[in-house]
């Protein structure tokens, strides 16, 4: 789900929201109050109660963000005993990572006093918390009457003297108080630790922040990457602040796109639309005219120059029909048609609450914005709205927010993934002429979740493409769950918050056109309300990693709006604008706004990472790249040809204000401690040559194939290089490389030299 800019920030006051509607409304508003505060007290009940229960650990997590000294904080938490289990088992894995794991069965118990000792001399031993993160994810009633639950606790700590990180996971099963304290809220008796396991890593971090590049309000959007003056530097291009960052291998410079610059930019492209070899730039977003002070939303195309540049006089793209974009805006690019040229599928999203119309139903909408299949004519700015010739209409309205042309089937045409907020997944098969079939049911495995983003590599090793799709995980809808609350007229809404809020979903190809989940996704799914994702070999091992970026709106309090979207907002309202309940939602939402209430605020974000035992596990902080922060988009891209793939994460501090403050985009070059070979393929279009889109790298190594595609439209408003990076291992050579266009013609390399990039391209 989209952060609600309409209300961010602008709900100063309930009764200022609904002055306009009130003498209209207000008997109407009291009703839909008075319903919900019925079912408050019969069918969420217990959710109620939970959220009683769990003030203590908002007060914690909320004293604890607040105080630079955590262990004062951790003294004053009230309960009375504390229990875990002995340590199974204490590991050294790669890059000095420790792994200490700990039974389920208690063996050890302590009381407060005991703890407060303990923290006194981890505190004198020169132990620092940096970061927290409470979870409520169990509430329920024993059968004598006392109250229970399950949180799960991430600590984020760090020794400074000894250089060493430590990550903390246990899930805490807590037995209640049956009475509030002095304070008013039910404090814990007993707390016992389970699913209990201790991360550390001494030494400096895999990952050092090097550098940061403020992007001022108001210009926050897409940020893709390229080599534009081919010095073999990564360039990146952000064209909502009209900036690029021009890359000399030790650092960046910037200066402005044009001097007539794109406002409100929403999606981003690089491509060679008009086919002159040179790239260019395409925006969905606004532009004024100095000449007659108009002001015109929509595409436009800044032509590529020589010099990396792009064209000052941005040329306005024409579309028959014409089409008219009303909302956040996705782009991909390919040659759908086999032409010659770069078509695009342009993704359109429909924010929920606007004007009281919400996704309708919330696990499989189709009512928002249209999308459109462009093509193009050749010249770069004149395409034809052809979605419903195409065979795509049916899906149109989806709630999109990523989308990728790719040949998921090998047959050499590109086929369509796209990926929708209170949707999923739809997946569309070229028949090979730009013809395209909806074959989601029968090609994919559980394809329901909030999508948000997605990235698509050969995860797997086994020469075909898989594909990571984001989505986000509740505890809320979990703990429902396992309450057994819902309401019974409306079951089906209830049946789809487990897998709406599943989480990442991983599919590996089964090679006949199908994708399957493989066991190991249940290991990387759960990441919170996640955005943009990269899958790369930052180790060069030979595997993949995954860095998601997470947090949805952090505010001043811990306290979250969720609970309130899962028991009442996905039963109001419909596909329609309604102006009762746009003003029951803002009235909501102010309130939410006026005291400080988060909705998935303050999560970390996550890069997985497997294991020598086999096991993915969140090595983020380890890293130094788990920011608490809101973040966004994410970049990984080898910038300073070293082999080693680095960081670009988009972020914004709490209780932001998109009107008043920017964002920043912070640069983390890989540090990982690894002699492991690489080798790596650069694409760039060229006159006389094939486009890159679409191009498929085919690697063998010792008879074992692997796979990676030139795609764009990935991840969450970011689109990387056509550069594409694989790790070895300690292989030290490679059998041969073979690179298969689109037009049916393959490139094929015999045992190229390893630990550099080579250039690749193809005449037409």
């Amino acid at each position: 789900m989209r952060p609600f800019h309409t209300v961010k920030k602008h709900c100063t006051s309930v009764a200022l929201l609904l002055y306009a509607s009130q003498a209209i409304y207000s008997q109407s508003l009291a009703d839909l109050n008075a319903d919900k505060q019925r079912l408050d007290s019969s069918v969420w009940q217990q959710e109620i109660e939970a959220q009683d229960y769990e003030e203590a650990f908002i007060r914690l997590w909320d004293s604890l963000r607040a105080n630079e000294d955590a262990f004062p904080i951790l003294k004053s938490f009230p309960f009375e005993t504390l229990s875990w289990g002995e340590m199974k088992k204490s590991s050294q894995m790669e890059h000095g990572i420790f792994v200490s794991t700990f039974s389920d069965q208690p063996s050890q118990r302590i009381t407060k006093a005991q703890w407060v000792a303990w923290l006194d001399a981890m505190k004198s031993s020169g132990f620092v918390l940096e970061m927290s993160e409470w979870h409520h994810k169990r509430f329920a009633t024993n059968e004598e009457g006392i109250a229970e639950s399950t949180v799960s606790c991430t600590l984020y700590a760090k020794h400074a003297a000894k250089q060493t990180r430590y990550l903390i996971n246990a899930y805490i099963d807590v037995e209640w108080m049956p009475e509030r304290n002095a304070e008013g809220y039910f404090p814990p008796r007993h707390l016992s630790l389970k699913k209990f396991e201790i991360l550390n890593r001494p030494g400096a971090p895999l990952f050092e922040n090097v550098g940061k590049l403020q992007i001022p309000p108001k210009q926050r959007g897409p940020i893709v990457a390229y080599d534009l003056n081919h010095d073999g530097f990564v360039d990146l291009v952000l064209p909502s602040a009209n900036l690029i960052a021009w890359n000399s291998g030790d650092g960046f410079t910037t200066e402005r796109i044009s001097k007539q610059a794109a406002g409100n930019v929403r999606a981003a492209v690089l491509g060679d639309f008009d086919g002159d070899g040179r790239v260019d730039l395409m925006v969905e977003g606004t532009l004024s005219d100095k000449g007659n002070g108009k002001t015109g939303t929509g595409l436009y195309l800044f032509q590529g120059q020589e010099s990396g540049r792009f064209s000052q006089s941005p040329q306005k793209i024409v579309t028959d029909p014409p089409i008219h974009v009303k909302g956040d805006t996705s782009l991909t690019s390919g040659d759908i048609d086999k032409d010659g040229d770069l078509d695009i599928w342009l993704s359109h999203y429909k924010e929920p609450y606007k004007g009281g119309s919400m996704p309708t139903p919330y696990y499989d909408s189709n009512d928002g914005h249209p999308s459109w299949l462009l093509i193009n004519d050749g010249t770069g700015t004149r395409f034809t709205d052809e979605t419903q010739q195409r065979g795509i209409s049916e899906k149109q309205h989806r709630r999109a927010f990523s989308s990728s042309f790719f040949d998921y089937d090998n047959d050499s045409d590109l086929d369509l993934l796209v990926v929708a907020d209170f949707a999923g997944i739809d997946l569309y098969q070229n028949d090979g002429h730009g013809i395209f079939s909806d074959v989601t049911e029968s090609s994919i495995e559980h394809r329901h979740l909030f999508g948000m983003g997605h990235s698509i590599g050969d995860f797997n090793s086994d020469g075909m493409l898989d594909m990571y799709v984001i989505g986000m995980s509740s505890t809320t809808a979990s703990r429902l769950h396992d309450m057994g609350a819902f309401r019974e007229d409306a079951k089906d809404l209830s049946d789809m918050r487990i897998p709406m809020t599943y989480g990442n979903r991983l599919y590996y190809s089964n090679g006949d056109g199908t994708y399957s989940q493989p066991k190991l996704n249940d290991q990387i799914a759960r990441t919170g309300w996640s955005w943009g994702v990269v899958t790369v070999d930052f180790d060069n091992d030979s595997k993949t990693e995954y860095y998601v970026a997470n947090g949805h709106d952090s505010n001043t309090t811990s306290r979250d709006y969720c609970s309130s979207y899962w028991t009442d907002d996905i039963y109001r309202g419909s596909s329609d604008e309604n102006p009762l309940y746009d003003s029951y939602f803002m009235e909501k939402l102010g309130f939410k706004e006026d005291n400080g209430i988060s909705w998935n605020g303050f999560e970390k974000n996550f890069l997985w990472h497997e294991m020598s035992d086999g096991n993915f596990r969140n090595i983020s902080y380890l890293g130094d790249v788990a920011l608490e922060e809101d973040s966004r988009v994410v970049l990984a891209e080898d910038l300073n040809n070293d082999g080693k793939i680095d960081l670009l994460v988009d972020h914004n501090k709490p209780d932001w204000d998109e009107q008043t403050e920017g964002s920043t985009l912070s640069l983390f070059l890989n540090q990982f401690p690894t002699n492991n070979n690489w080798i790596g393929f650069r694409f760039k279009h060229a006159k006389g040559h094939l486009a890159p889109e679409g191009a498929r790298i085919t690697l063998s190594v010792n008879g074992r194939k692997k796979v990676a595609a030139i795609i764009n439209g990935e991840s969450y408003e970011g689109q990387s290089s056509p550069t594409r990076h694989f790790g070895l291992g300690d292989s030290e050579s490679i059998d041969y490389v073979q690179i298969d266009w689109l037009n049916g013609e393959s490139t094929r390399i015999e045992s190229p030299d390893i630990n550099r990039y080579h250039e690749v391209s193809m005449k037409r």
